[in-house]
C-alpha cells in the first residue's frame, strides 16, 4: 500500500538561488512528529541512498522527472537534498515560479 506524507517547506528550508532552478535545504528533519503522528529517525534514508539518488517528480507523477537531485545526503539534522529543476519543462517552470512565490508550501 503507497502511503503519502507531505512535510511543509516551512519545516524543512529550502532555499532557491536566484533563477537558476537550483534549490538546497533539508527535505526531511529528524526526530520531529509529522501530521501522521510518525517520527523519522537518523539512519531512515541510509539503505535507499546507498542504491541510488531517487528521481524527482512532482506531486508522485511519475511520467517525467521535473529535475535532478545533484545532492542528497544525511546528517545528524536530516536529509539534506541539493537539487535543480530542468530547463525546457514547462511544469519545471511551474514549479519554480511557485517555490520562488512560496505558494508551492510542502514536500511529500
Amino acid at each position: 500500500m503507497l502511503v503519502q506524507k507531505t512535510l511543509n517547506l516551512s519545516d524543512v528550508s529550502l532555499k532557491m538561488d536566484g533563477e537558476t532552478g537550483k534549490f538546497a535545504g533539508y527535505a526531511s528533519v529528524f526526530n520531529g512528529i509529522d501530521s501522521y503522528g510518525d517520527t523519522i529517525l537518523k539512519g531512515a534514508f541510509e539503505s535507499t541512498l546507498k542504491n541510488a539518488k531517487p528521481k524527482m517528480f512532482f506531486n508522485h507523477e511519475w511520467t517525467m522527472p521535473i529535475g535532478k537531485w545533484t545532492k542528497i545526503k544525511e546528517d545528524d539534522h536530516g536529509l539534506w537534498v541539493e537539487g535543480e529543476l530542468t530547463d525546457g519543462i514547462g511544469l519545471s517552470a511551474d514549479v519554480r515560479a511557485a517555490m520562488k512565490h512560496g505558494t508551492l508550501d510542502g514536500l511529500s
